[in-house]
């Protein structure tokens, strides 16, 4: 089986079926990780922040814990 980090649950409710975005990341360091997000804006803000030199999927991840994805986009762009 696999685990799927998500960074937000507040929206997921035990025993009702959810659709999940994923994304696969493979580290030389700790092999493959599952991702998985609400929407595609979060996978893709996702996918946009860890293109950043020195920020890997855990970063990324501590921030859509915090923060949506459109607020972070929204304070990126202010």
């Amino acid at each position: 089986g696999w685990a799927i980090i998500i960074p937000q649950t507040a929206h997921l409710i035990i025993g009702q079926e959810t659709k999940v975005f994923t994304y696969f990341h493979w580290s030389s360091e700790n092999g493959p990780s599952l991702f998985g997000f609400s929407s595609e804006l979060e996978r893709s803000t996702f996918q946009l922040i860890i293109t950043c030199p020195k920020i890997g999927p855990g970063i990324a991840i501590g921030i859509l814990s915090q923060l949506s994805a459109a607020q972070f986009l929204h304070a990126v762009s202010t």
